[in-house]
């Protein structure tokens, strides 16, 4: 049976998740020409992410079993004791267990949230980046100095080179570079883009807490989830994270 304790607890990890997401992108939001610092809103955006994917997967086996998950739950080797850290796993595992056919059904925006979550190419991308990160590369400069055969992808090389797939996308990308006057324009739009994405995914999951059947307990704690489940669509890349009450 689950504890008081633990009742309490997977509420205080949601609410940490959406405090990492919101500061996460308020720093994103941040980046322009002269701030290259990208290692600050990737540890954030992963670490909420995280957090985010495994209080879901938490909810969702406290509904189905009467108890919460032990940590095997969380590892991708069974019985293994370590929860892992690989994102694209963790939503894998959401989506095929916590999206019911009767939610997909009867809720319109589910079938959209799912559609997005499993296909769409730029969300895999930015939750790869984040997976790479949370595993090993969040130590890529050390993995280098302690000499790592494999001291994985350069998180910063990673996060520019998906800033620059987003510019391409623009027809009239390598006029827009060309001009300098144009850099701040092109920071707004890459971290727009990015925010967007970002947003899409916490709300896609933060939808699951309320209409999404995650159970009884799952209803109390989705008061933490309201930044991003109230996001319409029209909404979406237009919060000024600077205002926003973390």
């Amino acid at each position: 049976m689950s504890t008081s304790l633990q009742k309490v607890m997977i509420g205080e990890e949601l609410l940490t998740a959406m405090k990492l997401l919101k500061t996460g992108l308020r720093e994103l939001n941040r980046m322009n020409g002269g701030t290259d610092f990208f290692h600050l809103p990737i540890l954030l955006l992963s670490s909420g992410m995280e957090r985010l994917m495994k209080v879901v997967i938490c909810c969702h086996h406290l509904k189905t079993t009467g108890e919460f998950p032990d940590r095997s739950a969380l590892s991708k080797k069974p019985q293994g004791k370590n929860p892992t850290h690989d994102l694209t796993w963790l939503l894998e595992r959401i989506t095929q267990g916590c999206f019911s056919d009767e939610y997909l059904s009867q809720i319109p925006a589910a079938k959209t949230d799912i559609e997005f979550l499993r296909t769409d190419k730029r969300l895999r991308r930015i939750v790869q980046i984040m997976s790479q990160f949370a595993q090993s590369a969040r130590y890529y400069n050390l993995n280098v100095v302690l000499g790592d055969a494999d001291p994985g992808p350069s998180p910063d090389d990673e996060w520019q080179r998906l800033e620059m797939e987003v510019l391409q996308d623009d027809p009239a990308w390598m006029e827009c570079i060309a001009d300098p006057k144009q850099s701040h324009a092109i920071h707004c739009q890459i971290n727009r883009e990015l925010t967007v994405h970002c947003e899409r995914l916490a709300r896609s999951l933060s939808r699951l807490f309320t209409i999404g059947g995650l159970g009884n307990l799952a209803k109390q704690i989705s008061g933490h989830t309201h930044h991003f489940l109230f996001l319409m669509d029209r909404d979406l890349g237009a919060t000024d994270y600077e205002s926003v009450r973390i």
